[in-house]
This record gives structure tokens, C-alpha cells and sequence, in this order.
């Protein structure tokens, strides 16, 4: 054939004709032009399709992440829905338990529906502090049901977001809407997380420590310990030296860890406030009116040498009122 030149599009640029190959071909007066204009349409085409998949990535990551709290969540509603139940138990262990034989594992009571229950119990209390366990854990379940509530509205339509999002993303192919998409999703905070799900979906995240996590006004991810290793473990493994930390000024709680993503400037009064609650919720102050709550910046906490575990000291610290409920 005769030497000229000649483009397809999405194919490239060639010096013969390509017609009777079956490929749709354009005439170009150069072959330098013909290579200049395929360049100019497969270089964008290669890197919206690398930024779809970056974008796509990252968001499956957010969205598992969701999934996680979510089902933490509705077992946690689950557990508060249980709460009449544990209050009742713990009623008829205080008006049946004063005969037990020491050591009892279980105590069989006629229930206010005149049915014969089976109550489990620990054979190393006494039924006093049986009755008492039973009620703690009533009113534990019911206070943090609210939280628990509206925590999983949140989060649940976070996700709804995030899928709808995601749906976009996948059918976009144009490098310009998919910037825009980026932006969209810098702005809700969906991107450049410091939480990342563990590579096997069978494990769970932090190790296994009982950290849990959040989703703040603002859209911003508070995370806390639910005993002392937990708040080790968040002190001195996940929380970075620009992150807010929290905890209740002179008395016991959870650490609060505010993740800042090294801006936390940016971070709202309204969501400090929220992480301070959380942990007035979490500590032994949770019904004492207004409490103080300390927050500095991680980088001002360290664990004492030789201290037990959960202990801080704490320095630069900002204090903030929340009302215990």
C-alpha cells in the first residue's frame, strides 16, 4: 500500500491504511498529526480510567468500613432492645435469690406472667451483686440505645451516599466529571482515611481491640475505647500526633480520638462537643451533670513508664463542658 497517514480511534496511528483490517480509519495531511491527535485522546482516556479505579478503590474501602460499624451498631441496638428483659431478671433475682445456696449457676423464678424462667448467674457472686450485674447491664443498653439510634441513621445514609456515589463513578469514563466526582468526595471527607479494613475480610478491625467508631457532625470519624487495652491500643497505635484526643478531666473513661486527617483546625466546635459527650458516656461520670472533658492534641499525651494500661498524662490541654445524662 501506499505510505501516508492515517488515525483510528482507540486504536492508534499508522503509516498504511487499516481499512481492509476492519478498522475505521481517518485520513491526517502527517503522520506526526495523526500521532499527536491519537495521544491527545488515549493519555486522558488512560488516566480517567486510572483515576476511576484509584477513586473506586478507595471508596470500597470507606463503604466496608461502614458495613463494619453498621453491624456493630445493630447488634449494639439489639443488646439495648434487651434491657427490659436483663431489668426484669434482675428484679426476680432480688425477690427469689435471698434462699439460694451459695455458688447457685442458675435460678429457677416465676415470671410476671406467671411462666417459669431459668436465670443464669455467676456462680462466684452473691445474688446482691447478681441483681445488681443484671441492672448495670439494663441501663447500660438502654442509655446508649439513643446514641446507638441515631448513629445508625447517620451512618446509614453516609452509605446511601457513598453507594450513590460509587454507581457514578463507575459509569463515568470522561477525566473532567470524574475530578468532579473526586472534589465531591474530598469534600465529604470519603477519601485519604487513615482507617483501612484489614486485607482478610474474616479478621476485624484494630486487632481485635474493642474500638469502636463514629461518625461526628461534620462527617468527621471519632473513634473509643470500650476498656483499658482498647485505649492503649488508640493512644499508641492508630491515633496520629495531629488527632484530637479526649478524656474526662480527674476521673475514669474512655479515650476519644478525633481522626483530623493533620488538619485539626478544621475540626468544628459542634464536633468536639460530640466526641467530649462520648466520652462523658464511656466514663463513671456519665450521670454527673455538667463534667469537664480535656482535649489536646496527641502529640501532648504519652503513657506513663511503668503505668497500667489506658493510664495518660496529658499536656496543652483545652477543656469543654458537656451535660451527663
Amino acid at each position: 500500500g501506499t505510505f501516508g497517514a492515517f488515525l483510528s480511534i482507540g486504536n492508534g496511528a499508522y503509516p498504511l491504511s487499516v481499512a481492509e483490517l476492519g478498522m475505521q480509519e481517518l485520513a491526517r495531511p502527517s503522520i506526526s498529526l495523526a500521532l499527536e491527535q491519537h495521544y491527545g485522546q488515549a493519555i486522558p482516556a488512560a488516566e480517567a480510567e486510572a483515576l476511576r479505579h484509584t477513586l473506586l478503590t478507595q471508596l470500597d474501602r470507606v463503604i466496608l468500613a461502614r458495613d463494619v460499624a453498621l453491624r456493630d451498631l445493630n447488634e449494639a441496638e439489639e443488646a439495648g432492645g434487651k434491657a427490659p428483659e436483663w431489668q426484669r431478671k434482675g428484679e426476680l433475682v432480688l425477690a427469689y435469690g435471698s434462699h439460694l445456696p451459695e455458688g447457685s449457676a442458675s435460678l429457677t423464678a416465676t415470671d410476671y406472667d406467671g411462666e417459669e424462667i431459668e436465670i443464669k448467674l455467676n456462680p462466684e457472686l452473691d445474688w446482691r451483686e447478681n441483681a445488681t450485674r443484671y441492672f448495670e447491664r439494663a441501663k447500660r443498653a438502654k442509655g446508649r440505645l439513643g446514641v446507638v439510634r441515631e448513629q445508625l441513621a447517620r451512618l446509614g445514609d453516609d452509605r446511601e451516599m457513598l453507594l450513590g456515589l460509587r454507581a457514578k463513578i463507575e459509569d463515568e469514563v470522561r477525566l473532567d466529571k470524574l475530578s468532579d466526582l473526586q472534589a465531591l468526595a474530598k469534600e465529604r471527607k470519603w477519601l485519604h482515611q487513615q482507617l483501612l479494613p484489614t486485607k482478610k475480610k474474616e479478621e476485624r478491625p484494630f486487632e481485635g481491640h474493642r474500638v469502636r467508631e463514629l461518625l461526628a457532625p461534620g462527617n468527621w470519624t471519632v473513634l473509643y475505647g470500650e476498656n483499658a487495652e482498647a485505649n492503649e491500643y488508640l493512644l499508641l497505635r492508630v491515633a496520629k500526633p495531629n488527632d484530637w484526643w479526649l478524656h474526662v478531666r480527674g476521673n475514669t473513661s474512655a479515650h476519644v480520638v478525633i481522626l483530623t486527617r493533620g488538619n485539626p483546625e478544621k475540626v468544628q466546635r459542634e464536633t468536639i462537643e460530640y466526641a467530649a459527650l462520648v466520652a462523658v458516656k464511656n466514663s463513671t461520670s456519665k450521670h454527673g451533670g455538667y463534667v469537664p472533658v480535656d482535649y489536646t492534641l496527641r502529640r501532648y499525651v504519652r503513657k506513663p513508664k511503668g503505668g497500667p494500661k489506658g493510664t495518660a498524662v496529658y499536656t496543652h490541654e483545652k477543656t469543654v463542658h458537656v451535660e451527663g445524662k
